[in-house]
């Protein structure tokens, strides 16, 4: 404890004379009873905020160490300040390290001082907390975990295992992307909830419902929201029973909403988000009602309801502006873009596009590069596109249309990276923890033969009066070898463990890889198609312009040469075949090997039969490639006919199969 005091003098650089600022010191006066221990801490990271925000960072952390190592200080107030360590660790000027060394012993201390085990346990849940948020050292903070547990199971605590399983559950699992332990545990903090009730002992509801959320969670983030909706149900079930903890009730009721939602069940859904705006009014919650209005209008877009979802969203709009949330204000307007769209008043529609892009522009760091914006980006540059086909601008749809694309392929590629280090981040622990499994078993092993040598030394002693020096030393060559046997076994057992792991962290890591050669494959699909389709639109063009320059053509004006030498040029352009060309190149990339096989199993086949061979390889109809090819229908229908024939084929479907199959 000296020591600790001692160094955190040195860094914080008070030299025994700091006092506490006005705040804390009247907070420490008066004791707050918080019935929601976890309700009392999230008021104490308002409170640091505040002291942030007047003091400075450096000020809380001295403030919250100088509460932690002061003896006069109740445990309960100890609690509570201990929460705001974590949250000066941000902008640090000093080494984290040593910082969390330094907090750590001071938790610890606490805990250790502390008489009421069960409560103080929370001390040894922040030092966990502070290794693997702060440092990213899972397996320092698992063995912390283990330790609190294993003082849970000695001093009988009970009730504290619930909140306790739930924080592992966090802090740990979730955070290295292991869903399914993250469950484990939620789950073992409601068996002991049920094991409690069986015993007839009493279990806070507040902690019932804490579990209930955090199940509720997983599953809607693992898209299981039926599961999700019943949880939170429960939550509200007995939120309404103890008549307590109101404040719950407007983010369940709104979860509840969006989950309907997401199940297709409108009514159910507008009923509880309609609740959550109604209870939101009660404690004048302004955001939540912006919010749940917003969530409102989304539904009536889903279902094509956007006259009724224009004033809704344009309400989450104003909200957004009030309380300076952009993400929200992009989404909506986006959302009012896509409305008028479908009303085809275009005018209005880009005006909300342009103010969604306008707004993105001015978050605090709009061009993060995570999964939600560039979700967000590719569905407004996909809809800005298909307004700005609709109004004529080709050019600037098909530039948005390829920026959507860029935004969708890089989403991809990052959900694929996090997959991909969520796994090796999980592998590492893994590999980390069996490694101190096997060093603290050595550790064992190296005692336990240390005790055997000492036994064995006196036994030696006694039996050289009882028998020969050559039966003494026989006796010791064979406990010799026995042990060296021993080692070599569990060596080779080990080494074997260790192998079958790394050959399975190889095998998710190849199986990642080929699912990303698979994609790779699917962008290049998908860059055919859009080739296709440009080819396709620039001849529907070509073509329009090519019928009017006919008419014009053959009306008797001054112009009448220049027409048609334009109608010429233009012909000439629709036969060219550098669009052919640049098609078979792709095309060739996404199904190599397709030309030679037709032209070798055909060689009668012209260059036109292989073109529309590759076209119906495409799944086109025959309007699209009637475009393409600059011919009518009724054409086509007779070079279809032709090319059954030289195959040997008697309808479109068997046609259709064949150059499926190669």
């Amino acid at each position: 404890m000296k020591f600790t005091l001692v160094l955190f003098f040195i860094l914080t650089g008070l030299n025994g004379f700091a006092q506490y600022v006005p705040e804390v010191d009247s907070l420490l006066k008066v004791q707050i009873p918080y019935e929601d221990p976890d309700e009392g801490r999230k008021q104490f990271v308002y409170f640091s905020v505040h002291l942030k925000k007047k003091y400075g960072i450096d000020k809380v952390r001295e403030q919250a160490l100088r509460v932690l190592t002061d003896v006069k200080i109740s445990t309960e107030n100890k609690i509570n300040f201990s929460s705001l360590l974590s949250h000066t660790l941000i902008d640090v000027n000093l080494k984290k390290d040593s910082l969390i060394d330094l907090y750590a012993s001071v938790l610890e201390n606490n805990y250790h001082e502390a008489n009421k085990k069960c409560t103080a346990i929370i001390f040894l849940r922040e030092v966990a907390n502070l290794y693997a948020v702060s440092t990213k050292n899972y397996v320092k903070a698992k063995s912390i975990f283990e330790f609190a547990e294993a003082e849970l199971k000695k001093n009988q605590c009970d009730v504290d295992f619930i909140p306790f399983y739930l924080n592992i559950s966090n802090v740990l699992y979730e955070s290295l992307g292991n869903t399914i332990k993250a469950a484990e545990y939620n789950l073992k903090a409601l068996r002991v909830i049920d094991s409690l009730k069986k015993e007839k002992k009493e279990v806070p509801a507040y902690f019932e419902i804490d579990v209930s959320s955090e199940i509720a969670s997983l599953n809607y983030s693992k898209g299981n929201w039926q599961i999700a909706i019943t949880y939170w149900k429960k939550n509200l079930s007995l939120i309404n029973k103890e008549g307590k903890w109101k404040n719950y009730l407007t983010g369940a009721y709104n979860n509840i909403g969006i989950a309907y939602g997401n199940l297709k069940k409108y009514d159910s859904a507008l009923y509880y988000l309609n609740k959550c705006i109604e209870h939101a009014k009660t404690t004048n919650d302004y955001v939540w009602i912006g919010i749940a209005t917003g969530n409102i209008g989304d539904l009536l877009v889903e279902q094509g309801n956007y006259k009724k979802a224009i004033p809704l969203l344009e309400e989450d709009v104003r909200t957004g502006y009030t309380y300076y949330m952009y993400s929200t204000i992009t989404v909506s307007l986006n959302k009012l873009g896509l409305c008028y769209y479908n009303l085809h008043n275009y005018v209005k529609a880009k005006y909300y596009y342009d103010s969604a892009f306008h707004v993105f522009n001015r978050w605090p760091n709009p061009t993060a590069s995570n999964s939600y914006t560039y979700n967000l980006l590719a569905l407004l540059n996909r809809n800005y596109a298909t307004l700005q086909f609709a109004m004529g601008k080709y050019k600037e749809a098909f530039f948005h249309q390829r920026t959507a694309k860029v935004f969708d392929d890089s989403l991809t590629q990052i959900l694929k990276k996090q997959e991909i280090s969520s796994l090796l981040a999980y592998h590492d622990f893994e590999q980390q923890d069996t490694e101190n499994k096997l060093l603290k078993a050595e550790i064992s092993e190296q005692k336990l033969r240390e005790s055997r040598t000492v036994i064995i030394a006196f036994m030696g002693c006694a039996m050289i009066i009882l028998i020969l020096a050559l039966y003494r030393l026989q006796l010791s060559k064979i406990r010799v070898e026995a042990i060296a046997f021993a080692a070599e076994k569990k060596a080779d057992a080990e080494r074997t463990m260790r192998m079958e792991e790394e050959l399975k962290a190889e095998a998710k890591i190849n199986f990642l890889i080929y699912e990303q050669a698979e994609e790779q494959l699917l962008l290049k699909e998908r860059e055919l198609s859009s080739i296709t389709m440009h080819i396709q639109q620039k001849n529907e063009v070509m073509s329009h312009l090519k019928t009017q320059l006919g008419t014009m053509a053959q009306k008797e004006t001054s112009l009448q040469g220049e027409v048609k030498s334009i109608y010429k040029s233009i012909r000439k352009d629709l036969n060219l075949n550098a669009d052919w060309n640049k098609f078979k190149l792709h095309f060739e990339n996404v199904h190599p090997d397709f030309f030679t096989k037709l032209s070798t199993e055909h060689p009668e086949l012209s260059l036109s039969d292989l073109r529309i061979c590759a076209y119906l390889r495409m799944n086109m109809d025959n309007n699209s490639i009637s475009q393409i090819l600059n011919t009518s229908p009724d054409s086509l229908r007779v070079r279809k006919h032709r090319l059954r024939k030289r195959i040997n084929v008697n309808s479109d479907k068997e046609l259709y199969s064949y150059l499926q199959s190669l």
